[in-house]
Protein backbone atom coordinates (compact mmCIF):
# COMPACT_ATOMS: atom_id res chain seq x y z
CA UNK A 1 0.00 0.00 0.00
CA UNK A 2 1.01 3.30 -0.52
CA UNK A 3 -0.08 6.61 0.85
CA UNK A 4 -2.34 9.00 -1.04
CA UNK A 5 -4.93 12.02 -0.29
CA UNK A 6 -3.58 13.59 3.01
CA UNK A 7 -2.50 10.64 4.53
CA UNK A 8 -4.69 7.71 3.53
CA UNK A 9 -3.75 4.43 2.58
CA UNK A 10 -4.47 3.75 -1.12
CA UNK A 11 -4.30 0.22 -2.28
CA UNK A 12 -1.14 -0.06 -4.84
CA UNK A 13 -3.33 -2.53 -7.32
CA UNK A 14 -6.72 -3.63 -7.14
CA UNK A 15 -6.03 -7.33 -5.94
CA UNK A 16 -5.10 -5.89 -2.43
CA UNK A 17 -8.66 -4.96 -2.39
CA UNK A 18 -9.84 -8.97 -1.80
CA UNK A 19 -7.48 -8.93 1.43
CA UNK A 20 -9.19 -5.80 3.35
CA UNK A 21 -12.38 -7.72 4.38
CA UNK A 22 -10.85 -10.17 6.11
CA UNK A 23 -8.26 -8.54 7.89
CA UNK A 24 -10.49 -5.30 8.89
CA UNK A 25 -13.71 -5.40 10.76
CA UNK A 26 -14.27 -1.79 9.46
CA UNK A 27 -12.97 0.28 6.59
CA UNK A 28 -9.78 1.72 7.93
CA UNK A 29 -10.24 4.18 4.70
CA UNK A 30 -12.61 7.06 2.77
CA UNK A 31 -14.84 5.19 1.35
CA UNK A 32 -14.49 6.33 -2.16
CA UNK A 33 -10.70 4.92 -2.14
CA UNK A 34 -12.26 1.63 -0.98
CA UNK A 35 -15.01 1.89 -3.44
CA UNK A 36 -12.77 2.39 -6.75
CA UNK A 37 -10.14 -0.70 -5.77
CA UNK A 38 -13.24 -2.41 -5.07
CA UNK A 39 -14.00 -2.26 -8.89
CA UNK A 40 -10.96 -2.85 -10.13
CA UNK A 41 -10.76 -5.75 -8.11
CA UNK A 42 -13.71 -7.18 -9.76
CA UNK A 43 -13.52 -6.02 -13.12
CA UNK A 44 -16.58 -3.87 -13.16
CA UNK A 45 -18.95 -0.90 -11.97
CA UNK A 46 -20.22 -1.53 -8.09
CA UNK A 47 -23.40 0.01 -7.22
CA UNK A 48 -23.30 1.76 -3.69
CA UNK A 49 -26.53 -0.10 -3.24
CA UNK A 50 -24.50 -3.77 -3.26
CA UNK A 51 -22.82 -2.83 -0.32
CA UNK A 52 -25.95 -2.73 2.20
CA UNK A 53 -27.62 -5.30 0.36
CA UNK A 54 -25.36 -7.49 -1.10
CA UNK A 55 -22.72 -7.53 0.88
CA UNK A 56 -21.84 -11.47 0.96
CA UNK A 57 -22.46 -11.11 -2.82
CA UNK A 58 -19.81 -8.79 -2.96
CA UNK A 59 -17.40 -10.51 -1.05
CA UNK A 60 -17.63 -14.33 -2.71
CA UNK A 61 -17.45 -12.07 -5.93
CA UNK A 62 -14.32 -10.82 -4.88
CA UNK A 63 -13.15 -14.22 -3.83
CA UNK A 64 -13.66 -15.44 -7.22
CA UNK A 65 -16.19 -18.02 -5.65
CA UNK A 66 -19.67 -16.41 -7.51
CA UNK A 67 -19.98 -14.80 -10.73
CA UNK A 68 -20.73 -11.02 -10.96
CA UNK A 69 -24.56 -10.12 -11.01
CA UNK A 70 -26.41 -9.55 -13.96
CA UNK A 71 -27.76 -5.64 -14.17
CA UNK A 72 -31.19 -7.11 -13.57
CA UNK A 73 -29.67 -8.63 -10.79
CA UNK A 74 -28.08 -5.83 -9.01
CA UNK A 75 -31.76 -3.63 -9.64
CA UNK A 76 -33.68 -6.40 -7.90
CA UNK A 77 -31.90 -5.98 -4.90
CA UNK A 78 -33.72 -3.02 -4.42
CA UNK A 79 -37.24 -3.44 -3.22
CA UNK A 80 -39.84 -2.48 -5.33
CA UNK A 81 -41.56 0.39 -3.07
CA UNK A 82 -37.89 2.30 -3.70
CA UNK A 83 -37.23 1.70 -6.86
CA UNK A 84 -37.07 4.91 -9.67
CA UNK A 85 -35.54 3.33 -13.28
CA UNK A 86 -35.70 6.10 -16.04
CA UNK A 87 -35.13 4.94 -19.10
CA UNK A 88 -32.73 7.19 -21.35
CA UNK A 89 -32.62 5.40 -24.60
CA UNK A 90 -34.00 2.26 -26.92
CA UNK A 91 -33.79 -0.92 -25.31
CA UNK A 92 -31.27 -3.34 -27.41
Amino acid sequence: MRTVRGGFLAFDDALRAREVPAIEPCLCMPFPVFHEALEKAVGRPVWTHEFGLNLDGLKREMLGAAPAPTFEEIVALVPVEHRIIIHTGEHQ
